[in-house]
């Protein structure tokens, strides 16, 4: 048995403690997985799902919860659908998945919580089966990639796994912002527009 406690974690932490769990168990493990709020429980419930694993939850006490996984490696069967078509989130053969950033906040509403957001976002994004190929950043999604920028220590691990960063020129010339630009590298309207109609899937926090 794997005991986990995720009482102290904030989101996106123990779905990717989980996750990694999951992944280093063997077949028939059990994982047994404290919560103690049902946001964290409904998130794992999820990824018990989409990994093919059983679970079950039993409630201690308000906001005390146990979640008990039964590790399966086998990939999840989704009725209606065949090996070769793929799930609805899958990219057709060969596709690409382009992700955009137009801001350096995640929503609209207070500038703190979007920030806090935002970098949550892209340290999720590096714990994903499937990576983007490349990032697109402009107008205010510029400061993400510069000096200063929450984000930097999960956009350098994307990069380093093969994620084309490209950060849009004009936005850092009007920001007075070139000099200051740490990840990626420097990219122009037209590249952008490539990037975005070739792609098969973008994706946008």
């Amino acid at each position: 048995m794997i005991n986990m406690d995720e009482r102290g974690f904030a989101c996106p932490l123990p779905v990717v403690h989980v996750k990694n769990a999951i992944e280093e168990a063997k077949e028939g493990d059990e994982i047994l997985v404290k919560v103690n709020d049902n946001v964290k429980l409904e998130n794992i419930k999820r990824l018990c799902s989409s990994k093919g694993c059983k679970f079950s939850v039993k409630e201690n006490a308000k906001d005390d919860m146990d979640i008990r996984i039964i590790v399966s490696h086998a990939a999840p069967v989704k009725a209606g659908v065949s090996e070769e078509a793929g799930s609805i989130c899958s990219l057709p053969k060969g596709g690409k998945m382009v992700a955009v950033v137009s801001a350096d906040t995640m929503g609209t509403g207070d500038e703190t919580l979007g920030r806090n957001l935002l970098k949550a976002f892209m340290f999720a994004l590096t714990k994903q089966d499937s990576l983007p190929d490349v990032m697109l950043f402009y107008n205010r999604g510029a400061f993400v990639t510069c000096e200063g920028s929450e984000c930097l220590e999960s956009l350098k691990e994307l990069e380093a796994a093969g994620v084309r960063i490209m950060t849009c020129g004009t936005c850092l010339d009007y920001y007075k912002m070139k000099e200051k630009l740490a990840v990626g590298s420097i990219t122009n309207m037209y590249d952008i527009v490539c990037e975005m109609e070739t792609a098969a899937k973008v994706i946008r926090p």
